[in-house]
C-alpha cells in the first residue's frame, strides 16, 4: 500500500491484477460469477428433484449441498457489501469455501452416478431397440 499525502487514514490501493483492473474489480467478478453459478445449481437441483431417473436422495443430497452454498455466497455479501472490501484477505476464506462447495457437487455427482445409481432402471424408449448394430424401431 501507498500512502497518500493526507497521512496514515488515507491510503490508496495501487496493487493491479493484469496491469489493468484493480483487485476489488476482480473480486466482484468473482463474487458475481459465484452469484451467477449458485443460481445455475439451484435451476439444476430443481430440475433433478423432478427428474423421475433420479432417487430422492441424489435430489435430498444436492439441496444439501446447495443450502451449504449460501454460506460463501453470505460471506462475499458481507465482505464486499457491509465491510467495503477493507481487509481483502478474508476474501480468500469465501472464495475458498465456494471451492470446496462446489468440490462436495463433483465428488457427490461421481460417487452418485458410479456407486449408488441403480444400474438396471437405465432403459431406452419402449420404442426403440439395438438391432444388429443399429438403433431401430421396434416392431
Amino acid at each position: 500500500m501507498k500512502f497518500a499525502e493526507g497521512g496514515d487514514d488515507d491510503r490508496v490501493d495501487n496493487n493491479k491484477l493484469c496491469l489493468c483492473c484493480p483487485s476489488k474489480c476482480i473480486a466482484i467478478l468473482f463474487g458475481l460469477l459465484l452469484i451467477f453459478a449458485f443460481i445455475y445449481e439451484c435451476i439444476v437441483c430443481i430440475i433433478i428433484f423432478y427428474n423421475d431417473m433420479f432417487t430422492n436422495e441424489y435430489a435430498g443430497f444436492y439441496i444439501v449441498i446447495c443450502g451449504v452454498y449460501l454460506v460463501p455466497i453470505f460471506m462475499f455479501i458481507y465482505f464486499g457489501c457491509v465491510d467495503g472490501f477493507k481487509d481483502m484477505s478474508w476474501i480468500c476464506f469465501a472464495f475458498t469455501a465456494a471451492a470446496v462447495v462446489n468440490l462436495w457437487f463433483f465428488m457427490w455427482n461421481v460417487i452418485y452416478i458410479f456407486g449408488y445409481y441403480p444400474r438396471p432402471d437405465v432403459f431406452l424408449r419402449q420404442d426403440m431397440m439395438w438391432i444388429e448394430g443399429s438403433w431401430g424401431e421396434n416392431g
